[in-house]
């Protein structure tokens, strides 16, 4: 079955999910038996559209797990606009995590440096985080038991080979589609599923292919960044207006 990706595709997935009997779980609380889904949201590019699909959830009464970046070339997480989303996001109900890119470091200084990067996460938010996820990870880091930071992680074995794993990776679904793989499970008494969740991918029109909403989301940013010059920098301020009275 072929899915627009679009906020009210985004919105027919959840109440296709609710209406086949699955318990919202989060990774702490998941049962080893039953039918159950963890919805997962890996931020790469704006929590500002995170915040969106955020509201979405509690509209259907679902809490998901929101993971952000601490180091990203793409969005500051204490800016005064992505702080307010995050923190707006948690005082929704969602669970934060820290979603982290572990190519920036060598393999020796993972552990602590991911722990530092929890540590940071926490106070600023004021809050406890006890699942991370890896951003874009290698096959070394996939399917193994072994926690990282003292934190269990969403590519261990018992998150993502012992129960069914669907990812909107690249702005496609990468392991089917999740609503022709729930309706083959759907008289299945045991049957869980993570579902991996890019806010950038749903918060545009359906009708964009992946790389046009990537376009999109860079136009959105580059006028962002300048009403902040024009807001801040006097130079930019004054060639601005100098355009207007030369018109």
């Amino acid at each position: 079955m072929k899915q627009k990706f679009d906020k009210k595709s985004y919105e027919d997935l959840l109440k296709f999910i609710l209406k086949s009997k699955l318990k919202i779980s989060s990774f702490k609380d998941v049962n080893e038996s039953g039918r159950s889904i963890i919805i997962r949201h890996d931020v790469d590019f704006c929590p500002v559209l995170a915040l969106d699909l955020a509201l979405i959830d509690i509209k259907y009464n679902i809490k998901s797990t929101f993971f952000f970046l601490l180091r990203s070339s793409f969005y500051n997480t204490i800016s005064s606009q992505n702080y307010n989303a995050i923190k707006k996001i948690i005082s929704l109900g969602h669970t934060v995590g820290l979603h982290f890119d572990a190519s920036i470091y060598r393999n020796k200084e993972l552990d602590a440096n991911c722990r530092k990067e929890i540590s940071i996460l926490e106070k600023i938010f004021d809050i406890k985080i006890d699942i991370v996820s890896f951003h874009r990870p290698v096959k070394s880091l996939i399917n193994t038991n072994k926690e990282i930071a003292n934190c269990k992680h969403t590519y261990m074995k018992k998150y993502f080979e012992d129960m069914v794993y669907c990812s909107d990776s690249e702005g496609r679904w990468r392991f089917k589609n999740p609503i022709d793989i729930i309706s083959k499970e759907i008289n299945k008494i045991d049957f869980k599923m993570q579902l991996l969740i890019h806010p950038i991918w749903w918060t545009t029109s359906g009708r964009l292919s992946s790389t046009s909403k990537l376009d999109y989301f860079l136009n959105k940013r580059k006028n962002y960044f300048m009403q902040q010059l024009e807001e801040n920098s006097k130079p930019y301020m004054n060639r601005k207006k100098a355009k207007i009275i030369n018109k």
